[in-house]
């Protein structure tokens, strides 16, 4: 343990001789632990522990002194089918395909079990599989998939009530996204069950005396649909899986897709996302990538890694695509055992199931070193591979994964961005997280972790800031159960290093105010708008005859809400008879495509955080609008109680070059 070392005094050494021993040492303080006359001392900054136990040995009173040495467990799955996963363990055993003669090399795997001694995996490390989607009820995945549910989404019926509680854009989305049909339900529907083979290489839950056992036994399963039931999806489609994936806090990325057609939209959306690490398969065509090259595999981002398979005598199967110059490592892909929909196993080949294997090691680095950067987790990857003799010159590394080695490859996290005082601010059912990021003249991505102490573990959506910012403040406003304390910290990452902010804790967060019956106000059949703003007559007229009978003015008088443009500017003009709060967000309805013609779908264009509002008008600018139809949805609360405004407008494109 780092700063810590353990001495042992002679059992004739009074009190005053073990005071002389330990008087040169700048100590912290000191731990009597449960062996007689034995001690850890904590030692202070500046001294190193070689120092320390130099001073102490041969020190009159001093019996011994040691390093407080790490122990590691040391343990194999129980998972029945263990015994046949070869990648993982490979004593030479005959798999079920396999065709007859099929040479095999004991210890041609990924060294899982020197791995497991040191990690099993983390519930903290989140991993997204972009596929044909997820069969999240297998038996062997339902405990990780619970791990990666989107908690500003989960709880109080927030599952299945229409609202973006998580103001991302998405309704619902709970467990995670269909890119492929627009709704919130990534179950697989490929008919060869790709995405639930992969999720569970990667983290079917091991241990449990069930089925197979994943590289990493534990993690946040993140499923997310991008492909048909025939394995096809468009390029906007995994762009938007790929930007959804980090934005909700995924470390690992399993893409096991590609095209021979490169694709800008799917680059810049990886290129965006430095704090996650895509794993790509590199393709099953037996071709030399370098020669006529796949995508994403191809893409030259640091955030990248192409893998390819290997079969279980350490060789490329002939089906496997290679490269001297663009694929970096193998796996094993050939025969590989995994879950199938609806509870069942079965094999599949390929370098689809190679990948998987490389995002599980990768979710054990993340899960040892929470610290450690993209960059970090990349390089010990590729330094830590097997160098294999049929694979030299068929990948950069020539190389096969080694899971153990990758963990041995992990140095000290880097320093990554500072990061500042943070803060909340509790409100009925929600909070207001704040801090504070340093750029190092690098790129920045930044997000809050945060969750109650029963299910900490969600991550709000990835800032970026540019390189020349300077100290910038952020603040994100997130769901927070009632009842319990909120958890949270603010995490900021560049190229070089991430940091990790100070946990820190609120009190129990108060519940959200009742919804007062028929609050909400709707307009769906708003037409192009002026630049005058909408009048509620109705109301305008009861008031006045209230007035002019003498009659006594209610209580509570309703929000009033109008949008209008200014300039070349539009804005939200907001009335209320008593001061206030208010939140919310602005969407612009998306346009329908041949998939989603029957569906409404909104796109997230900004979000309102939650203010102050003093009786009267307050006008709250909303920027530029392109051509389209929006829906303002808002939050109002007042000493009178809480209403929930949606108000759909149309800005006519003559509105929008204004």
């Amino acid at each position: 343990m780092p700063g810590e070392v353990i001495v042992g005094f002679a059992a004739e050494a009074g009190a005053a001789q073990r005071a002389a021993a330990l008087a040169p040492l700048d100590l912290r303080g000191r731990e009597r632990i449960p062996v007689e006359d034995a001690t850890v001392l904590k030692l202070a900054p500046g001294t190193t522990v070689a120092e320390a136990l130099a001073q102490l040995r041969g020190t009159p009173g001093v019996a011994w002194a040691e390093p407080n040495a790490v122990f590691h467990r040391m343990v194999i799955p129980d998972d029945p089918a263990f015994p046949a996963q070869w990648g993982l363990r490979n004593v030479a055993q005959v798999v079920q395909g396999q065709p007859d003669g099929q040479a095999r090399t004991p210890g041609a795997d990924i060294h899982a079990e020197a791995a497991w001694d040191v990690t099993v995996g983390s519930p903290a490390v989140k991993v997204a599989i972009v596929d044909g989607g997820v069969d999240t009820s297998h038996p062997d995945l339902t405990g990780n998939a619970a791990l990666g549910l989107n908690l500003g989404e989960v709880g109080g019926g927030r599952e299945a009530n229409g609202i973006d509680d998580d103001k991302d854009g998405l309704v619902d989305d709970w467990r995670g996204w269909d890119f492929r049909d627009d709704d919130n339900d990534p179950a697989d529907e490929d008919t060869m069950g790709h995405g639930t083979l992969v999720a569970s290489v990667i983290a079917a839950r091991g241990g449990d005396g069930i089925g197979v056992t994943g590289v990493a036994w534990y993690a946040g399963l993140i499923p997310i649909r991008a492909m048909s039931p025939n394995g096809e999806g468009d390029a906007v489609d995994v762009a938007a899986a790929l930007t959804y994936a980090a934005a909700r806090g995924a470390r690992v990325v399993n893409v096991s897709l590609g095209s021979s057609t490169p694709s800008q939209v799917v680059q810049e959306a990886i290129a965006a996302s430095p704090n996650t690490l895509f794993v790509v398969a590199a393709g099953n065509a037996g071709s030399d990538l370098d020669e006529a090259p796949t995508y994403p595999c191809a893409v030259p981002l640091q955030n990248v890694i192409c893998v390819t398979a290997t079969d279980q005598a350490d060789a490329l199967p002939s089906f496997a695509n290679y490269g001297g110059a663009t694929v970096h490592l193998a796996a094993p892909g050939d025969q590989i055992l995994g879950a199938n929909p609806g509870g069942t196993y079965h094999y599949l080949r390929g370098t689809s199931f190679a990948a998987p294997f490389v995002s599980g090691a990768a979710v054990l680095a993340f899960a040892a070193k929470p610290a450690a950067s993209t960059a970090q987790v990349r390089a010990a990857l590729l330094a830590g591979a097997d160098r294999v003799a049929g694979l030299a010159g068929k990948t950069i590394t020539g190389g096969r994964l080694n899971a153990a080695a990758t963990l041995a490859a992990l140095g000290a996290p880097p320093a990554g961005p500072a990061v500042q005082l943070t803060a909340a601010e509790p409100g009925a059912g929600a909070a207001r997280l704040t801090g504070r990021v340093v750029p190092r003249g690098r790129a920045v991505a930044h997000y809050f972790e945060y969750g109650p102490t029963s299910a900490y573990g969600a991550a709000t959506a990835t800032r970026s800031l540019a390189p020349d910012a300077g100290p910038t403040d952020v603040a994100e406003t997130v769901v927070a159960p009632p009842d319990e304390p909120l958890h949270y910290r603010l995490v900021a990452a560049d190229v070089d290093g991430v940091t990790l902010g100070p946990d820190q804790v609120t009190a129990p967060i108060a519940p959200a105010d009742p919804i007062t019956p028929g609050s909400v106000e709707t307009n769906p059949s708003a037409g192009p708008l002026t630049g005058r703003p909408p009048q509620d007559k109705g109301a305008d007229r009861s008031a006045s005859a209230g007035a002019a009978n003498g009659a006594e003015t209610k209580p509570a008088q309703r929000p009033r809400v109008a949008v209008r443009r200014a300039g070349g500017r539009w804005f939200l003009t907001l009335r209320l008879g008593a001061p206030g709060e208010v939140a919310g967000r602005l969407e612009r309805r998306r346009q329908p495509t041949g998939r989603s013609a029957f569906a409404t779908t909104y796109a997230r264009v900004m979000g309102l955080p939650r203010r102050g509002v003093p009786a009267g008008a307050r006008r709250i600018s909303l920027g530029h609008l392109k051509a389209g139809a929006y829906r303002l949805t808002l939050d109002v609360r007042t000493g009178n109680g809480r209403v929930r405004i949606v108000k759909a407008f149309r800005v006519t494109a003559a509105a929008a070059r204004v």
